[in-house]
């Protein structure tokens, strides 16, 4: 949501935008740091979406035929696609959504609170099923990163903005619409591994490329965006009927002749395309790909012929039915309680943690775990909630020892009752009760040493002298067996002083180091050598992370800034000395039919073979 407001921000070097200092001081005033950092971290990938463009999007899910159900929204900002939303939609769509920044997607939680929005919450930890939603609609983030998704690991080795869009066209019923705006690097980038994977479960219905200048005006950006159009195909949809040539690059002639490359489905488009395609100077560098206006022509007029354009009432018929699974809304600890525990109910009844539904905790009734076996887990559950109570006591730098204390002792109350009705944690029965509880190991670990015993009837059998099931107390039944992390307030080196910030906040912060070890800053940079290296935005780096990563893009920054600064001769010598040496054409391997080939290529391969 920041991204067109750059300039109110601190610099790294602490410096300012020139007329941004009153404007950066006072923004740093009123946020805290986590709120500032991640609105700070924002400006790389959020922008704000036009009136215009949001209401062009709603324009193309009516077209389709969307006439109400469930909408996504994975990058909500603060609201402009709920806010302009149709008056005919009103009362007929729900809406769902997510906001990493706090600030943003604090004040559409304020502005539409009727929305399910989840803020602060990045999409890749928003919890949403397959099949679920009939649109989907939004302009997300751009950038190279990636998230990390363990839920859905193909989706997440994408980049950010094609993570969105595979995750966003999962989560939508069969048939369900995807509407978004996205930068024009989506279609026409040379690397078609995410379009390929996105075909294989949507067919492209249609794309808007808008001129450079489209998001100018609201967001403080030049850059060339495309309307993307995508519908989920149907369960068990034939390969042999999935559309997969937008995945494909072709070329055009731009106006001096030049051949620039760009998606097959605008070769055979370019009637969507509301502008000059070509090689323009553009924010990212000259001679570069992009669409501009032609003088004198209404975008809004362009948008809605190529909006007529589309087919008309595309959407199935809105599915309503829920299915019905008798689970609860319930507040509990997710860590303390994973999916699949075993817990006890505001009316005594064991309930059991099932899966989470748009990020809300839930449970369902266990009616079938009656008589003896439901006071067993109800005194197990019990001893677990006072166990993880106990434990998280000893971390807390706030835990008094008298508060320790008293938990150790109901702990030991707890258990000693339980072995009394039902002998010792470990025992056969309670273990059969108890074993598919995920934190059955945490119960079983109250104890050691166990001996099941040996019964009268096995002992007959054997000569040995019969006896009872027994274990004895693990050492937390007696004695504290964790310490609060306390942190450093000095260090001896300045390694060490690095090593403890990097734990701390997981970069280099030099003022922190600073505070640690007592020196001054050139002092501290001399004597941590090559583990650290200023980079040319003025920030230092380890040189893990700085040489790492795209070196050649980092050792043409460094060569750049060594003419002005000799100082960073340094750097340029190390990432020279760390980049690999280039792959000859002839020692890639092309599979056949790999989707990044052009099937141009292809069939002139082939016809020369012949």
């Amino acid at each position: 949501g920041w991204g067109g407001l750059q300039q109110a921000f601190v610099r790294p070097d602490g410096s300012f935008a020139k007329g941004w200092e009153a404007e950066a001081k006072e923004l740093k005033d009123l946020l805290s740091p986590e709120e500032y950092r991640a609105a700070e971290s924002s400006t790389r990938n959020a922008h704000y979406t036009s009136p215009e463009i949001v209401k062009a999007i709603w324009s193309v899910a009516q077209r389709l035929g969307f006439r109400g159900g469930r909408v996504l929204e994975p990058s909500v900002g603060s609201g402009n696609f709920l806010g302009l939303a149709p008056g005919a939609l009103k009362g007929r769509a729900q809406f769902t959504g997510a906001e990493l920044d706090p600030i943003t997607g604090g004040i559409a939680k304020q502005l539409y609170p009727a929305a399910n929005i989840k803020a602060p919450l990045g999409f890749q930890d928003l919890q949403i099923p397959d099949n679920y939603f009939e649109l989907a609609v939004g302009n997300p983030p751009f950038g190279s990163e990636r998230l990390y998704d363990p839920k859905r690991k193909e989706a997440a080795r994408f980049s950010i903005h094609n993570y969105f869009f595979a995750k966003s066209v999962e989560t939508l019923k069969p048939g369900g619409v995807l509407a978004m705006v996205i930068t024009n690097s989506f279609m026409d980038a040379a690397n078609t591994a995410a379009r390929a994977y996105i075909a294989d479960r949507a067919r492209l219905v249609g794309a808007i490329r808008l001129p450079n200048n489209a998001f100018l005006a609201n967001a403080g950006t030049e850059v060339t965006t495309d309307i993307v159009i995508l519908q989920k195909y149907a369960d068990g949809t034939p390969a042999a009927e999935k559309d997969r040539s937008w995945v494909n690059i072709g070329s055009i002639r731009d106006k001096e002749g030049r051949e620039t490359p760009l998606n097959e489905y605008f070769v055979q488009h370019p009637e969507m395309m509301l502008g000059d395609f070509g090689r323009y100077g553009t924010m990212y560098g000259p001679e570069q790909p992009a669409l501009v206006s032609r003088p004198g022509e209404d975008l809004q007029a362009l948008l809605k012929k190529s909006i007529d354009a589309l087919p008309a009432d595309i959407l199935p018929s809105r599915v309503t039915e829920e299915v019905a699974d008798n689970a609860v809304q319930r507040e509990l600890d997710p860590v303390a309680v994973p999916v699949g525990s075993l817990m006890i109910g505001p009316d005594g009844n064991i309930e059991m943690r099932v899966p989470d539904f748009l990020n809300e905790t839930r449970t369902r009734v266990r009616d079938d775990i009656t008589g003896k076996d439901k006071d067993r887990i109800t005194g197990m559950v019990k001893l677990r909630d006072t166990f993880t109570k106990l434990r998280r006591a000893q971390i807390d730098e706030h835990a008094s020892d008298s508060d320790i204390e008293s938990l150790r002792g109901d702990l030991n109350r707890e258990y000693d009752a339980f072995v009394k009705d039902f002998g010792p944690l470990n025992a056969d029965t309670n273990r059969r009760a108890f074993q598919d509880d995920p934190t059955w190991p945490q119960v079983s670990a109250l104890e050691t040493d166990f001996d099941k015993g040996l019964s009268k009837t096995a002992a007959a059998k054997t000569g040995e002298k019969a006896r009872p099931a027994t274990a004895k107390k693990a050492p937390i039944f007696a004695r504290r067996t964790q310490e609060p992390y306390r942190r450093p307030d000095s260090a001896a080196t300045a390694k060490d002083a690095l090593a403890i910030v990097l734990g701390d906040v997981g970069y280099v912060d030099m003022p922190r180091i600073a505070a640690l070890y007592g020196k001054p800053e050139p002092e501290i940079v001399k004597e941590l050598g090559d583990r650290i290296y200023l980079t040319p935005d003025g920030s230092y780096e380890t040189a893990d992370l700085y040489l790492s990563g795209n070196v050649k893009q980092k050792l043409a920054r460094a060569e750049e800034a060594a003419n002005e600064n000799p100082a960073f001769s340094r750097n340029v010598q190390a990432l020279r000395d760390v980049i690999p040496a280039d792959i000859e054409p002839v020692d890639i391997d092309v599979k056949a039919g790999a989707p990044w080939v052009p099937a141009k290529h292809v069939a002139d391969f082939v016809n020369d073979m012949l």
